[in-house]
């Protein structure tokens, strides 16, 4: 959240901290990285970052490093600014049910990228919003087939995860319109000079966006089944989402955590677990072996 645009040098956010219930944290942003600090409680209740110095509130301790550092990285500026999460049905009014939306108010740009199932481009929908649109191969899927699966996709609304916006499905090529992530794949991002020099902290905090958007995706009963360094983009500040859930399944059987593929269906070989590629047998633990490579790229 600190590396979203609009936050400043010396943002900071006062949170739960996410290895130690019970526990609070601050984290506070420094020249494009967050370092984080334990916020502790002495047993008369007051709190403190450093022993030094204890405060009766965490109003009154925010207020003493507002003033100055004393010890943190930075003099703590304004709060963090809350992320507004964008909402599919927002695009058009007749796409709250079914996404679909004329083709005409798509317009193509520059292309960002190609893969086995088809192209990506920049692009404007309806003269005013930028966005990404993926262009499916012909043949590649049945229409119907893509839409029943989106029924699943448009129940899927996390920070870490891309968002899907509407859906051109009456005529071949199928385009998938989603959120745009100006730096394009991790993988394209880790061969450029900015992704090539990032340090042991930025690489932390992007595979633990991803683990976040995974770990939903898991609370949701959902599989991936493709997760990779191609299918994770990559925004401003190091802003980290999971993408493309073209190959993702829910599994539906009761008490088992696990999809089993369609003979013959593709899958990446060099991500996938062994037992998947053995067995044809896709699950939660699959998705963390897929996870392990993606972070290993970084």
């Amino acid at each position: 959240m600190l590396l979203a645009e609009g936050n400043s040098h010396g943002a900071f956010l006062v949170r739960n901290s996410e290895t130690q219930k019970g526990e609070m944290a601050l984290s506070v942003l420094d020249h494009g990285r967050v370092k984080h600090y334990k916020l502790r409680k002495h047993e008369n209740g007051h709190y403190f970052v450093s022993v030094t110095k204890s405060f009766e509130t965490l109003k009154e301790l925010v207020e003493w490093y507002s003033v100055q550092a004393d010890g943190l990285c930075v003099r703590l500026g304004e709060p963090c600014k809350k992320l507004e999460t964008p909402t599919t049905p927002g695009m058009s009014y007749n796409t709250v049910d079914t996404w679909e939306i004329e083709r005409s108010s798509i317009k193509l740009g520059r292309k960002l990228g190609a893969g086995q199932f088809g192209e990506v481009y920049e692009g404007l929908w309806n003269d005013t919003t930028a966005v990404a649109v993926k262009t499916l191969k012909p043949g590649t899927m049945d229409a119907g087939d893509f839409l029943r699966e989106a029924q699943f996709m448009k129940s899927l609304r996390h920070a870490k995860l891309i968002q899907l916006y509407a859906v051109c499905t009456k005529e071949e090529p199928i385009f998938i319109i989603t959120e745009l992530m100006r730096h394009g794949s991790l993988l394209e991002y880790l061969q450029m000079d900015k992704g090539n020099n990032l340090g042991l902290a930025d690489q932390i905090e992007m595979a633990a966006q991803v683990a976040s958007g995974m770990a939903y995706l898991e609370q949701q009963n959902y599989i991936h089944r493709d997760l990779a360094a191609r299918n994770v983009l990559v925004g401003d500040n190091n802003i980290c989402k999971v993408a493309d859930f073209g190959l993702a399944r829910v599994f539906m059987k009761e008490n088992e955590n696990v999809y089993e593929a369609r003979e013959g269906g593709k899958f990446p070989v060099k991500w996938t677990a062994p037992e998947a590629i053995r067995d044809n047998l896709f699950s939660i633990k699959s998705d963390v072996w897929s996870f392990g490579f993606c972070s290993m790229r970084l």
